[in-house]
């Protein structure tokens, strides 16, 4: 089961509407630099979960094992990229880091 992520909004007749929640940041904020909005907007996800069971002792980060190399430094944490406009998903017993490289917040302009 994944779950996708909704912002719920009134709409004029009093009842809900619903948006992605990438339309409902672009609509505070544009979500993107205008500078490379030529370009397909990616975010990278980082999806942590147990392997097999919750009370698994390994971890998977976007569904590989995580193991210490072998001079026990932390291994390279690669995301997985997905395009900016479709919904983000995530598993259940599982947290999701996302990340949008092109997020343009006005207060931090």
């Amino acid at each position: 089961m994944n779950i996708n992520l909704h912002v719920k909004e009134k709409n004029h007749k009093g009842g809900h509407k619903g948006h992605s929640l990438a339309d409902f940041v672009n609509k505070s904020a544009p979500l993107i630099d205008r500078k490379t909005s030529d370009v397909t907007a990616q975010r990278e996800e980082y999806h942590l979960s147990p392997d097999g069971h919750l009370r698994s002792q390994r971890m998977l980060l976007n569904g590989k094992p995580l193991q210490l190399t072998k001079a026990g430094d932390i291994p390279t944490l690669d995301p997985v990229f997905s395009d900016v406009t479709s919904p983000i998903s995530i598993a259940p017993l599982s947290i999701a880091f996302i990340v949008l490289p092109q997020f343009v917040a006005p207060a931090c302009v």
